[in-house]
């Protein structure tokens, strides 16, 4: 039997065409369009309404031999069966009735009753009209044809056993449980089989779950089909998903009907996505590692393939184009407007966070007062400086009307982002109030924000979607880390004239802590709606998110991947970047598009370069490489002319991208940065990179990023007065292992390189890394060409988590410990790392190879993605058996430490990742993405 289904959530079992010698035959159906249900058909058809109203369309059919019994529509009819041929209804009754688009009939043999449907007769009253679907007795049903008639029974009309609903008209389907668990058993038969024809019930089904009157058959055919088969195919994820969707977002379809698919439909996404889907796939294979490690030492493979994958398990895809872009709408914004924007939202934030401090606190002190009134001048300075800036860049694509509306509203953006972030956290404690209470205030900027951003977001022929969610973003932040900042400082002045704690209580408080941030969550939704872009009590977390978005307003480029180049070591150096430049990279592409060149302290010399260093530069321009100078500078004058003439001399280079002074403080760099700037290295053109101070990113990032409420708050921090200052730091696997751990087994090192991902995230650069730390490590029973490439892909995996980029530590090798794994040349060389590999590869260290995984990725993902989180392809580690006795604080460290499951690799697994070619995805205008298919729409299947 050939089963067509279509996504139309108003058929039952649409689309079916049968095989005579199933038992049954069908009718093409025809259709008709009404908007009421009382219109006349033309002759040669019958009027139905189709399943619970949803799509209000009348379904017509050609009228098979059927015997009609009783009061029919609106007429008499003789029943003699050709004139029911030319059965027409005049009118038909407003009541919804569950009726299939197809009459199923028996060839030449009339039927007995059978479907009910009410219809009204000439009195005004309603009045039976029977027939019913039989399959021919004796014949021998496929499960094909057992999933039909299962589904019409659970759907269909059985006026026999019902009760009579007089005052509606109506008599609801009868349904049976063992009727669904026929119908599972047949679906599971053809899944079983690995037959097309079930993948065509999909729709069936879900109108059965959505509409079935009774629910026990619901939740038999939901629970013991759907997830079963969703779980296990995730083909059939997509397809119930959607079939799912196109009822939830059906404008016909009633509210509870549309509830209950979206439940569902959540239901679903939930199990594609989520981690349970891998681990019933890694516990099957650990039964066959179980049964294949045991003698026969075959071979087994399984291939899969996620729709939405990567940090991709728990995020959505990222891109740059939408397919509501118009054709000439801004993308990008010049440094000059962009820096305009980051100090519109800063004065604005700083004014209002200082209004609402002055008004909950009753603040009167001089120098508050001074505060306050620097920063309402400055807000307006800024206001002025962004209109005067933006309003010519905006107007290019549609003129300076709608120019001008975009400036307005982005102000308004600005202005209602603070106030609202403030009311949120600037307010007097009131134990009579809670805390929903105390946010009220915060409702009416939160709907001026809403209404801006929604203005905002409908100019298509200005701005880019992408370029609409930065603002939004950086805006959203700035109000947030200002507000944050005020509310901390107060939260400290409280804390000191309170007394200390007992740690008891702290530990007891801590609790109640967590409970209270879900609380507040779901009262923030509960009070904003759920598209609530989300809080923060954190000023770090939102300076970092400031300089993501800042950066990438203007400067949204292709991360460096780059190697570093020591002038006073390295030897022949036009030929290296020769050898460079030539590094194959996956796909065709170039494997590296960056140096970073290492110059030596050349500050009281009359040149600022000498000749080696010219020459080096023009080489790398002609060679399309991108080169970041690496300058020993120190703060003082004597350096500072030196970075102005090495700017000078540099400027019509368009290679330099960056500068790097790794021996600068950021507390102590404003000098040196104006120096670089004046000399014309400009912020749109060149980034600086400081280093970090002591390589923690967490912890100097915890200082540097902290504002101050003092009188010079009113200054932009150096990363916000600058504009195009971030932060570097060398990517170091092993620093956070305890020196006495040393050495360590080789999967504690893999391990540590894939967390490193997590850190790395919050840094913008990572100034070298390499494979030193192998040298460290216990390499018993281990493959060491296959460990030195995984270590390496894992590294590779972990540094490409800095958005700017990264750099190896040296090309040639250096002199000291572990000189070959410091550099790229020899790694090359040697097979560690391969910067064209397609696929990515976990090995089974210390154990022999039983069973391979393969993974395919997911959309805009690639095998590095799981790389970075190579857990999801681990197992709970096994625990040790207890100790008899144990003291009571090491009791309460073993319960502790129950919280938190150990994971570990399945022994004799292979973890193959092919990573998917780049390709123009059509949905994102050609955008170019890693992807096994091409997109034509876009629906993220967000919760």
């Amino acid at each position: 039997m050939d089963t067509k289904a279509t996504l139309d959530p108003g058929s039952v079992c649409a689309g079916l065409s049968v095989d005579p010698n199933a038992g049954f035959q069908v009718k093409e159906a025809k259709t008709q369009s009404a908007k009421t249900w009382d219109q006349g058909l033309p002759a040669g058809e019958l009027s139905t309404v189709i399943l619970d109203e949803v799509s209000r369309e009348f379904k017509t059919f050609e009228v098979g031999e059927v015997e009609v019994r009783g009061e029919t529509l609106s007429r008499a009819y003789a029943a003699d069966p050709e004139q029911l041929k030319h059965l027409r209804s005049e009118r038909t009754s407003g009541e919804t009735i569950h009726l299939d688009e197809h009459l199923l009939f028996k060839d030449h043999e009339r039927f007995q009753g059978g479907l009910w449907c009410s219809a009204q007769k000439d009195n005004g009253t309603s009045g039976p009209f029977h027939f019913r679907v039989r399959f021919q007795p004796g014949k021998h049903l496929d499960n094909e044809a057992k999933v039909v008639e299962a589904l019409m029974e659970l759907l269909w009309v059985n006026p026999h056993a019902q009760k009579d609903f007089s005052s509606t008209g109506l008599r609801l389907p009868g349904s049976s449980q063992s009727a669904a668990m026929r119908c599972v058993a047949a679906l599971k038969s053809l899944k079983a089989s690995q037959a097309d024809t079930v993948l065509d019930f999909v729709v069936p089904i879900i109108n059965v779950i959505l509409h079935a009157p009774c629910m026990e058959v619901r939740n038999v055919l939901w629970e013991c089909f759907v997830l079963e088969a969703v779980r296990s195919d995730v083909s059939f994820g997509h397809l119930f998903f959607w079939a799912l969707r196109a009822v939830e977002s059906s404008p016909q379809a009633k509210i509870a009907v549309q509830t209950d698919a979206q439940r569902r439909m959540h239901a679903v996404q939930g199990t594609i996505c989520s981690k349970a889907q891998l681990k019933i796939t890694m516990r099957h294979l650990e039964e066959v590692v179980a049964v294949e490690g045991c003698g026969s030492g075959g071979l087994h493979f399984v291939i899969m393939e996620l729709t939405y994958s990567s940090r991709a398990m728990t995020t959505y895809p990222q891109h740059d184009v939408y397919v509501e872009d118009e054709d000439g709408a801004l993308s990008e914004m010049p440094f000059n407007v962009a820096h305009a924007l980051v100090r519109l939202g800063w004065h604005t934030a700083w004014s209002a966070a200082l209004r609402a401090e002055e008004a909950a606190f009753q603040e009167a002190g001089e120098e508050f007062q001074k505060r306050k009134q620097d920063h309402k001048k400055l807000a307006k300075e800024a206001r002025e400086a962004w209109q005067a800036l933006a309003l010519p860049w905006a107007s290019g694509p549609r003129g300076g009307r709608e120019g001008g509306e975009f400036v307005s509203q982005v102000q308004n953006l600005a202005k209602s982002a603070a106030d609202h972030c403030v009311a949120m956290r600037i307010y007097k404690e009131d134990s009579a109030k809670n805390t929903a209470k105390l946010h009220e205030p915060a409702k009416e900027a939160y709907s001026q924000f809403e209404t801006a951003s929604r203005v905002l977001e409908e100019m298509h022929a200005v701005l880019a979607h992408a370029l609409y969610k930065r603002i939004v973003e950086l805006l959203w932040a700035v109000s947030w880390h200002v507000a944050n900042t005020v509310a901390a400082k107060r939260e400290e002045q409280e804390e000191e004239e309170e007394e200390k704690e007992e740690d008891a209580d702290e530990d007891e408080e801590e609790g109640e802590d967590e409970e209270d941030e879900e609380e507040d969550e779901e009262d923030e939704e509960a009070l904003f709606g759920k598209d609530y872009p989300g809080s923060s009590d954190d000023p770090v977390e939102d300076m970092r998110g400031i300089l993501g978005v800042l950066h990438d307003l203007f400067a949204h480029k292709e991360p460096l991947r780059g190697v570093r180049l020591c002038m006073a070591f390295e030897e022949n150096l036009p030929s290296v970047l020769e050898s460079i430049a030539k590094l194959p990279g996956a796909f065709g592409e170039p494997g590296l598009n960056a140096v970073r060149l290492a110059l030596p302290d050349w500050s009281g010399c009359s040149e600022a370069l000498d000749s080696a260093a010219g020459d080096l530069l023009l080489k790398a321009e002609g060679l399309g490489l991108q080169v970041v100078l690496e300058l020993p500078a120190v703060s003082g004058k004597a350096y500072e002319e030196w970075l102005r003439k090495v700017a000078a001399a540099s400027q019509s280079l368009k290679c330099v991208v960056g500068v790097a002074m790794p021996r600068v403080a950021p507390d102590r760099a404003k000098g040196l940065l104006a120096a670089l700037r004046q000399g014309g290295l400009a912020q749109d053109r060149c980034a600086c990179f400081l280093q970090l101070p002591t390589g923690d990113v967490e912890a100097d990032q915890e200082e540097l990023y902290q504002s101050s409420c003092s009188a010079e708050a009113q200054e932009l921090p150096v990363w916000l007065a600058d504009g195009h200052t971030m932060l570097e730091a060398a990517a170091d696997p092993g620093k956070d292992i305890p020196a006495e751990e040393w050495p360590v087994t080789a999967q504690v090192l893999l391990d540590a390189a894939s967390m490193l991902s997590e850190e790395l995230d919050g840094l913008h650069l990572v100034s070298s890394w390499s494979l030193a730390k192998l040298g460290s490590c216990k390499l018993k029973d281990v493959n060491e060409t296959e460990l030195y490439s995984e270590f390496a892909q894992r590294m590779l995996a972990a540094v490409q988590a800095a958005p700017c980029g990264f750099f190896f530590d040296s090309w040639a090798p250096p002199s000291g410990e572990n000189a070959e794994k410091r550099s790229l040349k020899v790694c090359c060389q040697r097979g560690w790392v391969d910067l064209a590999s397609e696929v990515q590869t976990m090995y089974p260290h210390g154990s022999g190879h039983t069973v391979s995984l393969v993974y395919l990725h997911g959309f805009t993902c690639d095998g590095y993605s799981y790389l970075a989180e190579p857990h999801y392809f681990y197992r709970p580690k096994p625990k040790q058996a207890k100790k008899k006795k144990a003291s009571k604080a090491k009791k309460q460290e073993e319960d502790d430490d129950e919280d938190f499951e150990e994971l570990e690799p399945f022994p004799g697994l292979k973890v193959v990742l092919p990573t998917a070619p780049r390709r123009p995805i059509t949905c994102y205008k050609g955008e170019m993405q890693h992807a096994w298919h091409d997109y034509i729409t876009d629906h993220e299947a967000k919760p």
